[in-house]
């Protein structure tokens, strides 16, 4: 419960709110969205002179309210006007941008597509566009969210035969200026591979694999192919091991339930 002021809430209903917008007493202050945002008028209250009611419900966990109703107590004027959010529900996001830059050094950037679609069990105010290329992670694409919801992009980036060094790839995603975020510790995420140098077969010369599998996967290499105690293939997986020369499976490599592993040796990578 909020309430406009706490000490005269207690007084009026016997028992303390959650929340109190005016600090008057004890009760725990709601924090502003940005200074001044709440105002400091030493009249609040609600007189029947055109103020706003705004009804909202907070799941008791998240940094978000969902508004439910908004009522005017006075007669709306031409500054005051009543805004009717009757069933409108809460409302999603729809400021959020999603971006991606990639290294045009490393990418082959015209190849670059990606792909999204809301997670399973999402509201149906929750979406994004269906498809795009670099252009559109460069300049942030537009998403729509609803409380505890969340969108899955898939993007596939084609990396230059010219390519060396790490690839460093960081995809992020951040309202509009002038919108604060409570929590911005997990709004990024940074992958970094290092690159492995091609032998005249246009794969690696030695490649050994650790991490898990969950989908089709094809690895090659010229000579050798070295699955670490930590490779795993996870229910569903399909695992392609192709190598000239060998093939070497770790103590600790694992193939679930579910799942397929195939492993072939081509003595024309290794003679290539």
């Amino acid at each position: 419960m909020v309430a406009l002021k706490g000490d005269l809430f207690a007084a009026e209903f016997g028992f303390a709110a959650d929340f109190e917008i005016k600090s008057t007493d004890a009760t725990p202050d709601m924090e502003e969205a940005y200074a001044g945002s709440i105002g400091t008028h030493s009249n609040w209250g609600l007189t029947d002179d055109g103020e706003h009611v705004v009804l909202f419900s907070w799941d008791g966990a998240s940094d978000l309210v969902a508004d439910r109703d908004m009522v005017n107590l006075g007669t709306p004027s031409d500054t005051n006007d009543i805004g009717d959010k009757t069933g409108d529900g809460g409302g999603p996001i729809t400021w959020a941008r999603v971006t991606d830059l990639f290294d045009p050094v490393r990418f082959d950037l015209p190849g670059v597509s990606w792909t999204c679609a809301p997670a399973p069990g999402s509201g149906p105010l929750t979406g994004c566009p269906a498809s795009g290329g670099a252009g559109e992670l460069a300049a942030g694409v537009p998403v729509s969210l609803e409380a505890g919801d969340s969108v899955l992009f898939s993007v596939a980036a084609p990396i230059l035969l010219t390519a060396t060094g790490s690839l460093v790839n960081t995809a992020s995603i951040a309202p509009p200026a002038g919108i604060p975020d409570t929590d911005p510790s997990g709004n990024a995420a940074t992958d970094t591979d290092s690159l492995l140098p091609l032998g005249a077969c246009g794969a690696p010369h030695d490649r050994h694999l650790t991490g898990t599998v969950d989908g089709a996967r094809l690895f090659r290499a010229c000579r050798t192919i070295t699955a670490g105690e930590l490779a795993v293939v996870l229910p569903g997986g399909d695992l392609t091991l192709r190598a000239g020369e060998a093939i070497v499976l770790g103590e600790g490599f694992a193939v679930e339930t579910d799942c397929q592993l195939q492993l072939e040796l081509d003595p024309s990578l290794a003679s290539g």
